[in-house]
């Protein structure tokens, strides 16, 4: 959704135990065996548990491929400093892992640098960066995974992303986690082209929206009365994402706009990155 910085649909992971270390391990390095301490040796076995490989450590902005898209190391939410990052690239896939060591976190900020023309979508605990390409067609520069964070213990966090100015944010519930915690973007590169529909609500179908919403039913037909040959994805996509037009409806109605979507034309996974909804100056 577009001009607003609402929260998205939090992702909550399930609880998987994977026995941190916390006792001091040797790891081999070019010089041969070297001592770590327990908190390192926790990191990174998080780090394993989760990604199945460690991670080196990352001190700078890493460009993905050709993509144009870049990503810089994570930085505390609340006082803009530098994390202690991790990189781990594999293929077409670049994970930056941010370790936070205490509750005082509020988030993590991870700035993200974007070509000429590409905005960030989030759709379904994901995000991805597209660039529209006319009024009929998506250009997919980048996908954002869902959010993960684990803290000593091995336990999985809940976390979910939110985008602002060029700042992809991971919030992490820390209420109840042992420190360190490490969480990650994980952002694979791949241009695709996907074709959409733009369907946009005047300012009677807003509100009627609005009012029905809470009926799924009800709102997912009116959603879709009047999109044409739309219809089909208007049903597949409006299903996936009713709250996110619930969001975005009540939006529209506080800056007095309206809504409008945009509808990938193919089913399934392939289609999420694209899809999206806004709110609009209404038409007459």
């Amino acid at each position: 959704m577009e001009n607003s910085t609402a929260p998205r649909r939090p992702h909550f992971a399930g609880v998987v135990t994977v026995g941190a270390l916390t006792i001091a391990a040797l790891v081999l390095t070019a010089g041969g065996a070297k001592a770590v301490d327990a908190r390192d040796a926790a990191i990174q076995s998080a780090i394993i548990a989760q990604t199945g490989s460690g991670a080196a450590k990352a001190s700078e902005a890493r460009s993905l491929a050709d993509s144009g898209v870049s990503i810089d190391v994570g930085r505390d939410g609340r006082t803009q400093a530098a994390l202690e990052t991790f990189a781990q690239v594999d293929g077409d896939m670049t994970r930056m892992i941010s370790v936070i060591e205490s509750d005082s976190t509020e988030g993590v900020d991870f700035r993200l640098g974007l070509p000429k023309g590409a905005k960030v979508t989030l759709a379904g605990g994901r995000a991805a960066i597209v660039r529209s390409r006319g009024d009929a067609e998506v250009e997919v520069l980048a996908t954002i995974e869902r959010p993960w964070a684990i803290d000593a213990a091995g336990r999985h966090l809940p976390t979910s992303y939110t985008y602002a100015d060029g700042v992809l944010t991971q919030h992490i519930d820390t209420s109840a986690a042992s420190f360190p915690v490490v969480l990650d973007p994980a952002v694979t590169t791949g241009f695709y082209i996907v074709p959409v529909f733009y369907v946009q609500y005047t300012w009677t179908e807003t509100w009627w929206v609005k009012n029905h919403i809470p009926q799924s039913a009800v709102a997912l037909a009116l959603l879709c009365s009047r999109t044409g040959e739309a219809a089909p994805f208007c049903a597949y996509y409006g299903a996936l994402f009713l709250n996110d037009v619930r969001v975005t409806t009540d939006a529209a109605i506080a800056h007095s706009t309206c809504l409008k979507m945009r509808l990938p034309a193919v089913l399934g996974a392939i289609g999420i990155p694209a899809y999206d909804s806004y709110y609009v100056t209404c038409k007459s």
